[in-house]
């Protein structure tokens, strides 16, 4: 991936601030750096996970260290007339930061204030390419912030061997089913397993296979039901007098 060319800045309340671990402090500078004018972050845990190499539970730990800290504020926006999360927002809110950012961004020449902006606009579309193949960028951008239990939880599905394509698909099978619980993704994921369902294209012909099966079954009941009169002897009985 290429490097953004952007500054970020981390003020001393932050560096020193002895509850921050110091990942979160190094992350905190990232998020500055990619903060637009009001303050806004719109980059994923998936692209901090790449980006640090590093997993996105840890990601998810960092963020919420400094969000208990009162150094950011985790924002979920979700998608028009749904409950579907569309994006994630980050927003500087300790008041020291944010003056000492705006006094620096002041600073800077307009080329690289356009190269900020530039920077966010790339990022966001490369995480929109990515958010529906990375399962653990898909759940918190759709569920909620991931526990540890969740991504441990994936990570034994992945080791298992399932793919990260019918994971997803499983999760979408909870949204569409409006059951937006990773209880409900683990009965799905684990009748796979029984099944060696491994892949997403096995997983919807299962589904294909099953609905028709069910449909033949409706139409076997009905025709069951249906009985027709097959004794002509009384139709016989009635032409011989006639």
């Amino acid at each position: 991936m290429e490097t953004p060319n952007y500054y970020s800045v981390i003020p001393a309340n932050v560096r020193y601030d002895k509850k921050l671990k110091d990942k979160a402090k190094l992350l905190y500078g990232e998020i500055t750096a990619l903060s637009n004018k009001d303050g806004y972050c719109w980059a994923t845990n998936g692209y901090f996970a790449n980006l640090y190499e590093v997993s996105n539970t840890t990601i998810s730990t960092l963020i919420r260290n400094l969000v208990e800290q009162g150094y950011l504020e985790s924002q979920i926006i979700y998608k028009e007339g749904s409950k579907e999360i569309e994006k994630r927002l980050l927003k500087i809110v300790h008041t020291p930061i944010k003056e000492n950012l705006n006094r620096y961004l002041k600073k800077v020449k307009e080329p690289i204030k356009e190269n900020l902006k530039e920077n966010n606009t790339r990022i966001i579309k490369e995480e929109e390419e990515r958010e529906n193949k990375n399962p653990f960028t898909f759940y918190e951008n759709n569920f909620g912030l991931m526990s540890s239990y969740i991504a441990l939880n994936i990570n034994t599905y992945l080791d298992d061997g399932l793919t990260e394509e019918l994971i997803i698909e499983a999760m979408k099978e909870a949204i569409d089913n409006n059951a937006r619980s990773w209880k409900y993704v683990k009965t799905i994921l684990n009748n796979c397993l029984n099944e060696n369902i491994t892949t997403v294209e096995q997983y919807r012909a299962k589904q294909i296979e099953f609905k028709n099966k069910k449909a033949n079954k409706i139409t076997t009941t009905k025709k069951q039901e249906v009985t027709y009169n097959t004794d002509f002897s009384e139709y016989d009985e009635y032409a011989r007098r006639e």
